[in-house]
């Protein structure tokens, strides 16, 4: 029975392993990569989520248009796609992002990595960006540079539809692959989806009409890089790999933890000679930390390669003069699901935080946003929201609120490395979180503590005890020097 990160890392390079998953191909795209970071996700969700039971993150229902409501969006895409694809400059930069990549920053909604390297090397006029947002682009930093392709993608696919064709796909070894995975409890849900017919029609429904969208759309831009906030969804793992098969190179830009246990960018020990269609070719990362994760297997390959450059946001905020008055308390950065609101708010870090009577700056993850309310309540009700701050701490610049904090607290969050980098200590409270900076703990920039442990209150205690702001070395990651 998997049950932990370690053991779903495990599990899947046994099957790299064990297949030979290069096989799996058609026309010479590979499938495996799509398959194992699909297979990765649905793993963490039946190890982590199914024993969950708390029902945060609950969606209001949906009102799903009526049938001519419906007829008319799709007539009114059909009509405005050849307006978009006319007003398709050509730029040398693209930019791929989301909104939860974007913060509040001088009353617009501020890409907290690229708009900070658009104005860095002066590339406004060279960009544009390729977001989805029900946000106005008067409200976002350099909203002009928005373009959202789904509605041209969609119309599209409608025309390109493939009924049926002759192409298939047989092989022995996927086949003891499917049985390998129908055989397992955890597995069998995931692979009836991916049989051999199944596999074949996404391939014909999708991937190909997807690869001749997104290449139109890179002949028409030109661009000469194409840059990604976390590359793996489908859509844009083919916008990479249109880009790779245009020679357009590919950057993956960090934004959260990229350890040993991510199976998005760890242990691609089986790369292709001529590499998997769908990665991005270099990556730029926060620390070196992440950078060896990537290393570990792009030195094998003269496709891949990592870089440190830093975190952008963060260098932006060690230039600028502090100007959040607040000071001596602690900082608690939250984890959305399958971290539940009863591990978030456990009894032993309820008792702290009344042991401790000091100020708790709790600070929501941007998928947690539409809980604020019920995390009040929650907290309200165990007679602690009078040490609580939370719209500050969730509003606040996180590089400003880690340089004020006495000390820094999360579960696993990437804002660990954040921390570090603001010379400010953080108490990690969840295995996933030891292993995942484990580095940092090592070098003394960080400390795990069970918060499940009877004497958990007297530890973190005794932490914050041993610890003087700022008496970590300041530490200036980036290696290199020009991006662009």
């Amino acid at each position: 029975m998997i049950s932990s990160r370690d053991e779903i890392k495990d599990f899947i390079l046994e099957i790299e392993d064990r297949f030979p998953v290069n096989e799996w191909s058609l026309n010479g795209f590979y499938f495996w990569p799509i398959l194992r970071i699909r297979l990765f996700f649905y793993l963490i969700r039946q190890v982590e989520y199914q024993t969950k039971k708390e029902t945060s993150n609950a969606k209001l229902p949906h009102k799903k248009r009526s049938g001519f409501a419906q007829k008319l969006a799709k007539l009114y895409a059909v009509f405005y796609t050849p307006f978009w694809w006319s007003r398709l400059p050509k730029k040398k930069h693209i930019f791929v992002a989301q909104d939860a990549h974007r913060v509040n920053y001088k009353g617009k909604r501020y890409n907290r990595f690229f708009d900070v390297l658009i104005k860095k090397y002066g590339l406004e006029q060279e960009s544009m960006y390729f977001e989805t947002s029900k946000i106005p682009s008067s409200h976002i930093e350099a909203g002009h540079l928005l373009y959202d392709y789904d509605k041209a993608l969609q119309v599209f696919l409608r025309k390109k539809r493939i009924k049926s064709t002759n192409l298939t796909f047989e092989n022995s070894s996927y086949r003891d692959f499917i049985n390998t995975l129908e055989s397992n409890e955890q597995t069998k849900g995931f692979i009836v989806n991916y049989t051999e017919k199944r596999l074949v029609k996404w391939y014909e429904r999708k991937v190909v009409p997807k690869l001749d969208f997104f290449s139109k759309l890179l002949q028409k831009i030109q661009p000469q890089q194409l840059s990604i906030l976390c590359y793996y969804s489908e859509n844009n793992m083919l916008l990479i790999a249109a880009a790779n098969a245009l020679n357009v190179k590919t950057v993956e830009m960090q934004h959260g933890p990229q350890s040993p246990l991510h199976l998005c960018y760890a242990s691609w020990n089986k790369v292709p000679v001529d590499g998997y269609q769908v990665l991005p070719r270099e990556y730029w990362c926060w620390d070196k930390a992440s950078k060896d994760t990537i290393d570990a297997w792009a030195n094998s390959s003269s496709l891949y390669k990592a870089a440190v450059i830093g975190n952008p946001w963060v260098d932006l905020w060690k230039e600028i003069p502090a100007t959040f008055s607040e000071e001596n308390y602690i900082l608690y950065s939250l984890q959305p699901k399958p971290v539940s609101l009863s591990q978030l708010f456990s009894e032993n870090i309820i008792d702290l935080m009344k042991e401790l009577g000091l100020p708790w700056f709790v600070r929501l993850h941007p998928r947690q946003l539409g809980e604020l309310e019920t995390i009040k309540t929650f907290l309200k009700n165990k007679g602690v929201s009078e040490l609580v701050r939370i719209d500050e701490a969730t509003q606040a610049a996180l590089p400003q609120l880690l340089a004020n904090a006495i000390i820094h607290v999360t579960h696993y969050s990437g804002t660990v490395i954040e921390a570090s980098q603001m010379q400010t200590r953080t108490i990690i409270l969840h295995p996933i979180g030891k292993q995942s900076f484990s580095a940092l703990i090592e070098a003394g920039r960080a400390v795990y503590l069970n918060p499940e442990n009877e004497d958990f209150i007297q530890q973190f205690t005794s932490v914050i005890r041993e610890t003087t702001k700022n008496e970590l070395p300041e530490t200036r990651y980036s290696t290199v020097k020009d991006l662009f």
